[in-house]
């Protein structure tokens, strides 16, 4: 089953896939975007060329389903990689992405262009 996305974390997702030249920025702390949003954000991030800064904090304190783990992580920082865009900021504070989650962004910044701010 297809989780639906909240609606600014859709409207989001749709201007990514259509690579609009003007989305830099993804503001999506507070939103419950969970990991079904950071999926389909890093689905659509490969269509976008201008993105530099993602932020995706404290979606933790909606309860379960609204959080982004080390699943969500994977997709995101997967979209990144295979992105145009160089992300410079990236802000996944209060969201339990756990060891896994560490690991894997460990791993991720060791093979793709550095961040500015993590």
């Amino acid at each position: 089953n297809m989780v639906a996305l909240p609606s600014v974390v859709q409207a989001v997702c749709d201007r990514l896939a259509v690579g609009d030249p003007a989305l830099k920025k993804i503001e999506l702390s507070d939103s419950r975007a969970g990991d079904a949003g950071a999926i389909a954000i890093g689905r659509n991030l490969t269509a976008s060329s201008q993105m530099k800064q993602i932020f995706l904090g404290s979606n933790s304190f909606y309860g379960p389903g609204c959080e982004i783990t080390a699943a969500g992580l994977s997709a995101l920082l997967g979209g990144m990689q295979a992105s145009p865009s160089r992300v410079e900021s990236l802000d996944l504070s209060r969201n339990p992405i756990g060891d896994l989650g560490a690991g894997m962004l460990g791993v991720w910044l060791t093979t793709c262009p550095p961040l500015e701010r993590l």
